[in-house]
């Protein structure tokens, strides 16, 4: 790996020591930056990495990556307008850094003169999860490629770290296991197989492959589905209500095997070295976006109504005893 470079010294004279990566979006984009952060800590181990991003998904990074975080919404939005309105504690942040990577603007616009008027001496990375349409590789590949020019120590940091995910995860979960942990939503409910297949999944778990089943549920499912779904789910599982995403990673870490739409969760089990068995209907690429992880397996359908509930319980029973990752696919 190339030397990074050393860190500019700023306006005031101090050597700057922050490495800020804004991003605001879907816990599954959120995730899939992950491998930058993990490399600016091991390039610049004098350095504070900070997320700037919603709380939430901060005190998550802060969890599993033991990184920082800091509220996007606690005055950033300033710079988005006019940095003179910035506020004290955030411009304080953005003078200290020495790199800032920018999932949230591009470089025409005011964000970012914003950003090099209050940090003209730190290097800036405007980046994205969302590749261009003829891009033919994973989306994690996708960062490491837009930084190989203008930060190719960088660049090669990520690469190597989302090699070694890919591999083993992150590989800190507890002993005690809890065993399957369904999550029957996801962002978009044309990503959703059938709530009453997970329902009938959640079942055969428990009677066939005689493993105890979880299935969380959020605000959103609670509110879309109604109380009489979820307690469909009750009657064949334990229902979990994670409050936070931190809480939703420590029930994902101690499950045997995770069963997920293309999702957040999927993408969070995954990466977390959970085995992971993740549906993909035609709406979502599995060659970009299938999860992040050592022991995932993708079982797609030209719909997802073609994939059916016996496909998917082999799979979880076979995953269970084996752990071999392989992908199917379901026509129809």
């Amino acid at each position: 790996m190339q030397s990074p470079p050393t860190a500019p010294q700023s306006a005031t004279g101090l050597i700057p020591r922050n490495v800020l990566i804004f991003h605001q979006a879907a816990l599954g984009d959120f995730i899939v930056t992950w491998p930058l952060a993990v490399a600016c800590g091991r390039l610049f181990p004098q350095s504070r990495i900070i997320y700037v991003t919603a709380s939430g998904k901060g005190r998550l990074a802060e969890h599993v990556l033991g990184v920082e975080s800091v509220d996007a919404e606690s005055g950033f939005a300033a710079l988005w307008a006019d940095a003179a309105d910035l506020p004290p504690g955030a411009r304080r942040m953005v003078e200290s850094a020495h790199a800032i990577f920018s999932f949230v603007a591009d470089e025409s616009g005011a964000w970012a003169a914003n950003v090099r008027a209050v940090a003209p001496h730190a290097s800036v990375a405007h980046l994205t999860t969302r590749p261009p349409d003829d891009w033919t590789e994973h989306v994690a590949r996708y960062v490491p490629h837009t930084l190989r020019a203008t930060h190719p120590a960088v660049a090669a940091g990520v690469g190597q770290v989302s090699d070694s995910l890919a591999r083993r995860g992150f590989g800190r979960r507890p002993a005690a296991r809890s065993g399957v942990l369904i999550h029957p939503g996801s962002g978009a409910e044309r990503k959703n197989w059938p709530r009453e297949r997970f329902v009938e999944l959640a079942r055969r778990l428990r009677d066939e492959a005689k493993r105890p089943v979880r299935v969380a549920v959020g605000e959103v499912e609670v509110e879309k589905w109604g109380d009489a779904a979820i307690a469909e789910f009750a009657r064949v599982a334990q229902v979990v209500r994670p409050q936070t995403l931190v809480e939703l990673a420590r029930l994902t870490a101690e499950a045997d095997a995770v069963v997920a739409n293309h999702s957040g969760p999927a993408h969070l089990a995954a990466i977390l070295g959970v085995p992971t068995i993740s549906l993909f209907g035609p709406t979502s690429d599995a060659r970009r976006w299938r999860p992040l992880g050592p022991g995932v397996r993708v079982i797609e359908g030209d719909s997802l109504d073609a994939i059916d509930v016996h496909a998917v319980c082999a799979a979880a029973a076979e995953y269970l005893s084996s752990g071999a990752p392989t992908s199917d696919r379901a026509e129809g």
